[in-house]
């Protein structure tokens, strides 16, 4: 059984909230993080935080810093309001935070597959770019050739007429 801690601070303005967690000694690099727009955890054995926020935050711009000794949580609220508490209501319902945990779970994994997903469409599209750029070049290359070879051919025939012409 973990042993939770309580011993956090917090506090907001209208657009952030700031949470500093004690890490109790241990190295950051020891610390396992995790977040979503409504659920933080922070484990570190036998150590744990575990908090459903009261209103969602932006994940894309919020942030945790590891040092010191504190973990430190910058959130961006995604609605510019006081919540007065930094915990949902319910937060002391075992089953509902459990609840909640596992939605968190699965939103963070969905969204994992979502991010690999158009992360893999970039790739593809970027090398489709390149590819077509490779195409460009190649052709540009061709056609200079082609161009040569006439100019080429071009004089030679010049010089053949030329010659045919003191005859």
């Amino acid at each position: 059984m973990p042993l939770l801690i309580n011993d956090f601070t917090w506090k907001e303005t209208a657009q952030h909230v700031y949470i500093d967690v004690p890490l109790k000694g241990v190295k950051p690099n020891q610390v396992d993080v995790f977040s979503t727009d409504i659920y933080l955890k922070i484990s570190y054995p036998p150590y744990l935080f575990e908090a459903r926020l009261f209103d969602a935050v932006c994940e894309s711009r919020s942030s945790v810093t590891l040092g010191g000794g504190v973990a430190k949580f910058v959130l961006e609220k995604t609605e510019a309001k006081l919540w007065e508490r930094l915990l949902h209501p319910k937060s002391s319902i075992k089953e509902w935070m459990r609840e909640e945990r596992q939605a968190a779970l699965d939103h963070a994994h969905r969204k994992g597959e979502t991010d690999r997903y158009e992360m893999a469409l970039k790739r593809r599209e970027a090398e489709r770019f390149a590819l077509q750029e490779q195409m460009r070049q190649e052709e540009d290359a061709r056609e200079a050739i082609r161009a040569a070879k006439q100019d080429v051919r071009d004089r030679t025939a010049d010089e053949i007429d030329a010659r045919e012409a003191i005859r």
